[in-house]
């Protein structure tokens, strides 16, 4: 997206955007609280490469994948990758540049975004009062550099009285010499002279801020801008209550999820309030398309990587496609062989997958068990035989090339004499 292709306003959004998060107003914490994973991947329907940077470098997927996903299915990768830390707030806002967030985004919510945290109302202490006067100055300078605001709206909202009366006599000596010199060259004391005599910060740091604000910034730029209506601009406070509950809510803290250790000495995280997360969400989803794991104890990090790889199935042509597809659609190792046990146990529960030989089983081994299973439910399809068994990954402790161990079935007596058989 390039910047001159924007509108007046969305450019002065953008500045106003960069300079909040360059002297720290803002942070890309607070911005994930207003726009969350599903409305950012949702504004990026019109800016492909962007989604698909932004996904293949948050979440380490193959950028062929990327192009593929659905929006549900690219908003639970983003919102994984957050979740289990594999990116961060900053890196996703790095990653989703100021000049796409002005044209894809609603400004009236980007606007209040920006002036969540009423700046403008800083007396104390000194430090933070002066802050706030060079962000009050920039914006207003930046309106007036894109044409959203004009000298003389500026002045009238702040009233040449009240800049007489704050500006102390050192101010008031230099636009008196400044309005003599002109007099002669016929040049009149323009309010653009004014601000070449005393800049704008010098006059607004001697006048009260929230009275620029309520008579300049806001019936001059917000309004205008689009950025808000006049009504809200009359009542902030009650524009400003649905933006403070909606951080509220996403501050709150939930319960305290419950951490599992899982194979591999890998803490994952589990959500424990699964009535109303993503947890739930997730196994419902795969219940629908029967494909849930029968373990109430896995993460959401691997429950959302087994939904991503049966919707990435559905591009797939070949087994080696399967193969690729089910290796990216987990972050790590570890999460793609408890994922891929998980279903074995699910696709064929005969398997035991706690026995040693299979859960220390080559993954390419236990990954075409998976693909055996997955065949022999497709319609017209009957694989003639077993898939050969997972070898240990122990040399050592190598055993007999056997069927996959199975679990144990209730078998009839044997006769005296004879050994009892157990049946795999």
């Amino acid at each position: 997206m390039n910047a001159s292709a924007l509108s007046a306003p969305q450019r002065l959004l953008l500045a106003l955007i960069d300079h909040a998060f360059e002297e720290g107003w803002r942070k890309a914490e607070d911005f994930l609280q207003y726009f969350p994973p599903a409305e950012i991947i949702a504004s990026l329907a019109a800016e492909e490469d962007v989604r698909v940077k932004l996904l293949t470098s948050t979440t380490g997927m193959h950028e062929r994948l990327a192009r593929r996903k659905s929006a549900g299915s690219a908003t639970d990768d983003l919102q994984l990758a957050l979740e289990e830390k594999t990116t961060t707030p900053s890196e996703v806002i790095g990653l989703y540049p100021t000049a796409v967030q002005v044209s894809c985004l609603p400004n009236d919510k980007l606007w209040q975004f920006l002036v969540a945290v009423p700046f403008w109302t800083h007396k104390e202490p000194k430090e933070a009062r002066q802050r706030a006067v060079e962000r009050l100055a920039f914006t207003i300078e930046a309106a007036l550099d894109h044409r959203i605001l004009t000298y003389r709206e500026l002045f009238d909202g702040i009233g040449f009285d009240e800049i007489a009366k704050a500006l102390p006599k050192s101010e008031l000596e230099q636009i008196v010499v400044r309005a003599l010199e002109g007099g002669r060259t016929q040049a009149g004391l323009t309010e653009e002279v004014l601000l070449d005599v005393v800049p704008l910060r010098t006059v607004i740091q001697y006048l009260d801020l929230a009275s620029i604000w309520q008579r300049v910034v806001l019936p001059g730029i917000a309004v205008p801008a689009g950025f808000t209506t006049a009504t809200s601009a009359l009542h902030p406070q009650q524009a400003a209550a649905p933006a403070a509950q909606a951080t509220a809510q996403a501050t709150q803290p939930g319960a305290r999820p419950k951490l599992e250790t899982l194979p591999g000495d890998e803490l994952f995280e589990v959500d424990s309030a699964a009535h109303d997360s993503p947890l739930k969400a997730v196994r419902e989803r795969l219940k629908a398309i029967e494909r849930c794991p029968r373990s109430e104890d896995l993460p959401l990090a691997v429950l959302a990587s087994i939904e991503s790889m049966y919707e990435d199935f559905k591009q797939a042509d070949d087994d080696d496609e399967r193969v690729e597809v089910m290796r990216e659609a987990f972050p790590n190792e570890t999460f793609l062989r408890i994922g891929v046990l998980s279903l074995i146990d699910l696709l064929d529960p005969s398997i035991n997958i706690e026995d040693p030989t299979i859960r220390t089983a080559e993954i390419d081994a236990l990954i075409k068990i998976v693909l055996f299973e997955e065949r022999k439910r497709r319609p017209g399809s009957r694989p003639p035989s077993l898939p050969p068994p997972p070898p240990p990954t122990d040399t050592r402790k190598a055993r007999s090339l056997a069927p996959p161990p199975r679990k144990k079935s209730q078998a009839p007596q044997a006769p005296d004499g004879e050994t009892e058989i157990e049946v795999f």
